[in-house]
């Protein structure tokens, strides 16, 4: 409801602002006090739980970014800190090229709304559909059969990186895929493990 209430109301061409007379009129559904509060007693309890989730899940980040440090080698150097893992292993600088090919996705037009879909269809990344996390399973736009005769297909467990607007954003693909020109794709050569890359 407050959403939907700002779209409408906020105004001003440069900073977006709300009306005071827009604020004070803002209606919602109010029960009585004991509703309110049973209400809030029980999302607070889903609170917590998210907050000791979110918690669980710095904790691990804050580990997994410790272990890469040690057992990747830092830039200018070409042994790892942790010896052990990797003492029978011979490191060397690579250039992405020398490990897979890269490509540039494109944009069928999106005048012509036969080529795109809402919900069936391949996967079309774009840097809208990078959401934090490791794997793109799901793409807001999907290529149509008919689009796809414009577009270049990726196979899965490719690797796709944001170069244009928003640049450095990483992910994988878990399923074939398009992507558009906003984004670049590494499809790794046999012999190199895409979740290393």
């Amino acid at each position: 409801l407050f959403e939907r209430f700002i779209k409408k109301y906020q105004t001003g061409s440069g900073v977006p602002h709300i009306l005071l007379k827009d604020v004070k009129n803002f209606e919602f559904p109010l029960p009585n006090i004991h509703v309110q509060n049973k209400i809030v007693k029980f999302l607070s309890s889903i609170d917590n739980k998210m907050r000791l989730l979110e918690e669980k899940y710095r904790v691990c980040n804050n580990l997994k970014n410790y272990y890469m440090q040690i057992l990747i080698p830092a830039y200018h150097n070409t042994t790892p800190i942790y010896h052990e893992a990797t003492k029978n292993s011979q490191w060397k600088k690579s250039k992405i090229q020398s490990i897979g090919q890269v490509i540039t996705g494109n944009t069928p037009s999106t005048y012509n709304a036969e080529y795109y879909e809402d919900k069936e269809g391949l996967l079309w990344i774009t840097p809208k559909d990078y959401n934090g996390h490791k794997y793109i399973t799901d793409t807001k736009k999907k290529i149509s059969a008919k689009g796809l005769e414009k577009c270049r297909i990726i196979p899965n467990e490719s690797i796709f990186v944001t170069c244009i607007g928003t640049i450095g954003k990483v992910a994988i693909n878990k399923n074939d895929c398009a992507c558009n020109q906003q984004v670049n794709a590494i499809i790794p050569y046999d012999g190199f493990d895409t979740n290393y890359i």
